[in-house]
């Protein structure tokens, strides 16, 4: 999108004159021009702002605003604004008065949106702004304002600066909307009580803090309501369209908005004494508190006792959650060992074979119930070939047609067969529950065995899986308990199973969202049973709560809310995690593997084998050093996420219980439970080093800056290492110097792609190039070496 313009001469000017440009042109014009020298500031030069203007400066004459121009006079750093809009594109430029006392940072930001916003729009976000813009002059929020172009004082020119960054337009419906909510009524004459005035509420009715609270996304307990939650079902009426909302007002009263009953206020305001860090999820088990001591995993022992109680504490829904490798998939062997039936059901097939062949040696009766498209890719050495899909859930039916080539073509001796007999009975459709204690499955199918349940149910055809079973989801993701999912043209089914799926449009945004239905739920189809749900993880755990309200947490094998001991674990901040520079990791990876370190490295987007989703469950790393890369989670990962949780959880916030997730699940692959004396090592970015570093469930033995200069840690000529971590960090803070050695930096470029699998090897080489030309932006004297790099690893 292209940005307006309006600017000015001189201040006095009542009539500003309007262009449009890309704003990549408009950078560009700046630096060519740089700071014009004058003896006053803002003596002759022009002004601006990206407001599209008619008319004249007044609000009224707004037609549409693209952009800010942001001014800092010394109550924000840059370095917080490069956290503040980390992979944004803008402008910053130093102000007339920069360093005008020798240390104060004066400076302007030059924000594009990524489209248009009306005026309504921004005075909607006009308290959210200011809060989003902390630290930035108030009144360069307004949109009539306007900025001079850069000059400066001709004695300190040689402390202007002016950069380009380039990224996304900022997204302005990023910026919350912030509004005055109605406050309660209080009676005229207060009351008197123990000699101290007190006040209360008198209008309205009053709903009971334990009342369940309906919404169109999950349920909520009202005494838990401490924020803004839109389509509400009222509590009070027979209410059959969800469109009223709920909130708290400034004293801390909760209450709800109903157009037919009016105001309904909760008894008492929502209070959590148990989770201090993220109230907006409505958690209550263990959070970590920083104040108390490390404290070491518990006994293997410990744990079975601990399991031992949960098991006879088990209600109807059930979730166990606990740190990686505490032993909670083992209360399903247990439940058999008193005579329990139980259907566990596993992430991956991978994993279910891995749970079948250790379960079968504790000598329980144990089946594996695999999928169609395992068995046909165990049996044949072919990946079958799916239709397209039809809806955001779905996997896409097999092509039989065109997955019978592929394994005639893999098998030729298989060619006389036709295709219905090779691709028929390859999975077991009943289960001999009276042969079996356990059965082993994957999430995938054990949703299909409940719809069967429900179809069976009522008909000739007995159920597939009896009542006393009870079913266990083992680690499920994220998504399974995600109930939205971002609308797609391309897919066009509008029913699923017989029930519709329906839209979903929030308010004040473009974006429209499908709702899962409740037939592709977990849980649909064993409303009868006991359910047992395992994470570790703090945003599954509160999907899990939202979706059942009257479920128990059993969360007793976590050893209490001190940190975990973790091992040897160690955390680094660098910038080279931002998707701009990633793709420089694996070369530094393989040249610290060059330096005599054998590890497994973990990331997202980077072509790994190994990245922060399929980690999960592993558990063949226990004697292996890793090394985890663990980026700030982008706006598209976030945006859906946000929604889902009533927009009651803050975007950064949002971010750091991902990253949380994430860096628990990998450093639990060898560390905490499972440490073995291995190194750990994880990399994470420098705006949320300080976050990870208090609210990890681990302890770090080390916490390491490793973008600043400190000569003492890093010195200039390499030393020799005698750990992991070590050896990262020196890289890291030395990359440049590395790579300026263009001969190791390209040899480690070949060698790491040369080493990935064809599939994932497109990823690696583009996320390379990525941060090579990354390298050039900013580097330019390096430009004609690494030009050479990038023609020796481009396919010729």
């Amino acid at each position: 999108m292209k940005i307006r313009i309006s600017t000015l001469n001189s201040l006095k000017s009542t009539k500003p004159k309007f262009r449009t440009t890309e704003f990549a042109d408009l950078a560009q014009g700046f630096m060519r021009n740089g700071h014009l020298p004058r003896t006053y500031k803002n003596h002759s030069v022009a002004y601006f702002n990206l407001t599209h203007l008619e008319g004249g400066r007044k609000k009224e004459n707004i037609k549409v605003i693209t952009g800010l121009v942001l001014d800092s006079d010394g109550d924000i750093t840059f370095d917080e604004v490069q956290e503040l809009l980390t992979g944004f594109e803008y402008l910053y430029y130093t102000s007339f008065s920069h360093l005008e006392d020798g240390k104060t940072e004066r400076f302007k930001i030059v924000l594009p949106f990524d489209k248009p916003c009306d005026l309504k729009d921004w005075d909607d976000r006009a308290q959210g702004a200011r809060n989003y813009f902390r630290g930035f002059d108030f009144s360069s929020l307004v949109p009539t304002q306007f900025q001079a172009m850069p000059n400066c004082p001709k004695s300190r020119k040689k402390y202007s600066s002016i950069r380009y960054f380039k990224g996304e337009k900022f997204d302005w419906r990023l910026i919350p909307i912030v509004r005055e909510e109605p406050q309660p009524q209080i009676s005229v004459s207060a009351r008197l009580t123990n000699g101290v005035v007190t006040e209360k509420p008198t209008s309205g009715r009053i709903v009971d803090p334990d009342t369940t609270i309906h919404h169109r996304n999950g349920f909520i307990r009202a005494g838990d309501i401490n924020g803004h939650i839109r389509d509400i079902f009222c509590p009070v009426h027979d209410d059959k369209n969800p469109t009223e909302f709920a909130n708290v007002n400034s004293e801390g009263h909760p209450y709800i908005v109903c157009s037919t009953c009016g105001t309904l206020w909760i008894k008492s305001p929502a209070k959590s004494a148990e989770d201090p860090i993220f109230p907006e999820i409505g958690t209550s088990v263990k959070t970590v508190d920083t104040s108390k001591p490390v404290k070491k995993p518990v006994s293997w022992q410990q744990n079975c006792e601990i399991l031992t109680t949960n098991q006879g504490q088990l209600a109807e829904i059930n979730l166990l959650y606990g740190p990686e490798g505490s032993g909670k998939s083992y209360l399903a062997y247990m439940l058999c060992q008193q005579g329990k039936k139980v259907l566990f059901a596993c992430r991956s097939n991978k994993q279910a074979e891995e749970k079948y062949e250790s379960l079968s040696k504790l000598g329980i009766r144990v089946a594996l119930l695999s999928s169609r498209s395992h068995e046909i890719e165990k049996r044949f050495g072919v990946k079958p070939t799916r239709f397209a899909k039809t809806h955001p859930w779905d996997e896409g039916r097999i092509n039989e047609a065109k997955t019978y080539a592929a394994i005639v073509k893999q098998n030729p001796d298989l060619a006389e067969h036709h295709a219905s007999d090779l691709l028929t009975g390859l999975v077991n459709e009943r289960i001999d529950w009276h042969s079996v204690d356990m059965v082993i499955t994957t999430h995938a199918r054990l949703g299909a065995l409940g719809r069967m349940n429900i179809s069976n149910e009522g008909s000739m055809l007995s159920v597939v899986v009896p009542d006393d079973v009870i079913v266990f989801y083992d680690d499920p993701e994220l998504e399974d308990f995600m109930t939205l999912a971002t609308f797609n043209s391309a897919l066009r089914a509008e029913n699923v199973f017989g029930q519709k799926i329906e839209r979903y449009y929030p308010k004040n945004a473009d974006q429209i969202y499908l709702v899962k239905p409740h037939v592709l739920r977990p849980g649909f189809g064993f409303q009868k049973h006991q359910i047992v749900f395992t994470t570790t993880e703090l945003i599954i755990m509160a999907l899990i709560k939202m979706s059942n309200p009257t479920i128990r947490i059993h969360d007793d094998l976590l050893p209490s809310n001190a940190k975990i001991f973790g091992g040897n674990v160690h955390l680094i901040s660098t910038k080279l995690v931002r998707s701009a520079n990633d793709g420089l990791l694996p070369p530094i990876m393989e040249r610290v593997r060059r330096n005599g370190f054998d590890f497994e490295y973990i990331a997202n987007g980077q072509g790994c084998e190994v990245n922060l989703s399929n980690n999960k469950g592993m558990n063949s790393f226990m004697d292996a050093n890793t090394v985890i890369e663990v980026s700030v989670p982008t706006k598209e990962e976030i945006s859906t996420l946000y929604e889902q949780f009533n927009r009651m959880v803050p975007h950064r916030k949002l971010k750091l219980l991902i990253m949380l997730d994430r860096i628990h699940q990998a450093v639990g692959r060898n560390s905490g439970y499972r440490w073995q004396g291995k190194e750990c090592v994880v990399l994470v970015d420098p705006m949320f080093f300080k976050l990870v570093q208090q609210y990890s469930r681990y302890s770090f033995e080390s916490v390491i800056e490793a973008d600043k200069e400190n000569p003492d840690t890093f010195p200039m000529k390499q030393p020799s290492f005698s750990t992991l971590h070590q050896a990262v960090g020196w890289y890291i803070n030395r990359h440049e110097q590395y790579i300026r050695n263009g001969n190791a930096f390209k040899f480690d470029c070949q060698r790491c792609l040369s080493s990935t699998r064809d599939a994932l090897r497109p990823m690696r080489l583009k996320r390379l190039i990525t941060g090579i030309n990354a390298l050039i932006d900013n580097h330019p004297t390096m430009k004609e070496k690494l030009e050479r790099v990038k023609l020796a690893i481009l396919p010729q």
